[in-house]
């Protein structure tokens, strides 16, 4: 059974017509229609709607997904698929978006080889953002001038949509500057770039330090970022916190002496993170209510 029939067999199942379950998803009348038809796929943010309204978890719709008529999934495919649906939306939007950069440039290599030399570029042999993937589709990709291309992407996506910002970012941003607390952003990423972005988002006001990638000789996660960072706000790294979203964050501010607050964005916290965290957090809200917490108990 495909993931339209049994969406179809779902919804008929709790009584709901095809325009209650467009009112709740948000969309129209004739794109439900499709779903059930197979003709369109759902964006992440209406799956993630019709898991709550029709009650299910995700593979209850997927679970024929690797078996349906005329569809062939490798056993690697499948794991990829797999790995996608355990991460947070946000990982997940991240994902797609580095999907659509690397299709748009396997597009645009192709047309201008010649018709008498066919190839295909691999999508997959790059490293991520972090730079763990490891090549293993040849040595043919030319990754430079995929940077190239994605950072262009990213400068038109951010030219026409902004940054996002995380929600509880301004707020906890606003009671550490109110308290007066020496606030520090330590990040991978070029500083040149960081201070771009927190330009583009108005929060450049709340850090009177920010640290880059480029101006230490070791990244993350070894301990160098931090250890400039608090040695350039003047405080001591045992009485600092650090909040982070990624494991690599996480062990560059434990091995830096520091308090580190994790707080999940695309990789879900492990053992490894359950014990380098000094808490692990849902979100930026739990992070400022447990500062003002502990802030109370001293």
């Amino acid at each position: 059974m495909s993931f339209g029939q049994r969406l179809r067999e779902r919804r008929k199942e709790l009584g709901i017509s095809q325009g209650e379950l467009a009112k709740a998803l948000g969309v129209s009348l004739s794109a439900i229609s499709n779903y059930e038809n197979g003709q369109n796929a759902m964006r992440e943010d209406v799956l993630l709607r019709l898991f709550r309204v029709l009650e299910i978890e995700p593979n209850y719709l997927y679970q024929d997904s690797f078996t349906g008529k005329g569809f062939t999934c490798t056993v690697e495919e499948e794991r990829l698929v797999k790995a996608y649906r355990s991460l947070r939306t946000p990982g997940r939007q991240t994902l797609r978006a580095m999907a659509d950069a690397l299709t748009t440039y396997q597009s645009e290599v192709e047309k201008n080889l010649p018709v008498e030399e066919p190839r295909q570029i691999p999508l997959y042999r790059t490293p991520a953002a972090a730079g763990y993937a490891s090549p293993v589709y040849g040595e043919d990709f030319d990754y430079p001038l995929f940077r190239e291309h994605t950072a262009a992407w990213f400068r038109d996506y951010v030219g026409k949509n902004g940054i996002p910002v995380k929600p509880g970012v301004r707020e906890i941003l606003e009671w550490l500057k109110s308290a007066g607390y020496a606030v520090g952003l330590a990040s991978s990423t070029k500083r040149e770039s960081v201070l771009s972005h927190l330009k583009h988002t108005g929060l450049d006001d709340y850090f009177s330090v920010v640290v880059g990638g480029d101006m230490v000789e070791h990244s993350k996660p070894l301990p160098d970022i931090y250890l400039l960072a608090c040695e350039r706000l003047g405080v001591e790294p045992g009485e600092t916190y650090a909040i982070e979203d990624s494991p690599n964050g996480i062990r560059s501010a434990h091995r830096a002496g520091m308090c580190p607050i994790m707080v999940p964005d695309m990789i879900a916290p492990d053992e490894e993170m359950r014990r380098l965290s000094c808490v692990i957090l849902e979100d930026l809200t739990q992070a400022l209510a447990f500062l003002r917490e502990r802030t109370a108990a001293e």
